[in-house]
């Protein structure tokens, strides 16, 4: 399947208007926990969640995770051809192991991150329990081996690029996304991926928890 080109809009906090033009009904139907959607991003979407995320300055995002002297980050490293998330840092300590070529992973806190993810809840009505809003910093040519989330997410790419290798089953092939500043990719949580960064690359990792229907 090719990539789904999406038209260009601005950005918001109403997941369902990331989707345009397809409406929401419709990726609940043919997309959630189906099938992967991308869309191509524009500059004012860009532009916002730059404003957001501090500038993109990694310092100051991994300054806003936590306490000083909290192992608040978490450094994902290659061990033996698997992902190994074991090692946590603190906000000055991730610095040193992103240069190392250490893959950061690490939720900011900023008072302006904090309103976003309300607003994400607020706008999905009472279908989301929770939200979760993470960062992945990773240098360039850092791999990040095939593996299952199990949770709906979306990645918007915010700086550097990175290619995604999407699958499902052997019957059908593995999917390929580049994805530069701006573009989102919804990944079915059931659906493993593996991911590489063809830049020095920062992206957004939003995590959603749907309520059950009852």
């Amino acid at each position: 399947m090719s990539q789904t080109l999406l038209s260009e809009r601005t950005f918001d906090t109403d997941l369902a208007n990331w989707f345009d033009p397809v409406s929401a009904p419709f990726f609940q139907q043919a997309y959630w926990k189906q099938s992967p959607l991308y869309i191509k991003g524009s500059p004012t979407r860009l532009a916002k969640l730059r404003e957001i995320f501090l500038g993109l300055d990694l310092n100051a995002l991994l300054h806003s995770a936590g306490r000083a002297n909290e192992n608040c980050i978490r450094a994902w490293f290659l061990n033996n051809g698997k992902t190994d998330t074991r090692l946590t840092a603190q906000p000055a300590q991730a610095l040193i192991l992103f240069d190392a070529n250490f893959t950061l992973y690490f939720e900011p806190k900023t008072p302006a991150v904090l309103d976003f993810v309300r607003e994400l809840m607020l706008k999905s009505g009472n279908s989301v329990e929770a939200a979760m809003v993470s960062i992945f910093a990773s240098k360039k040519a850092h791999f990040t081996a095939t593996h299952v989330d199990n949770n709906e997410n979306f990645t918007i790419q915010l700086q550097g690029r990175k290619e995604w290798t999407v699958g499902h089953d052997e019957a059908v092939a593995d999917q390929k996304f580049i994805l530069a500043p701006g573009d989102l990719l919804y990944c079915p949580g059931p659906w493993r991926h593996s991911v590489l960064a063809l830049e020095d690359s920062i992206s957004l990792n939003l995590n959603f928890i749907k309520k059950r229907e009852s």
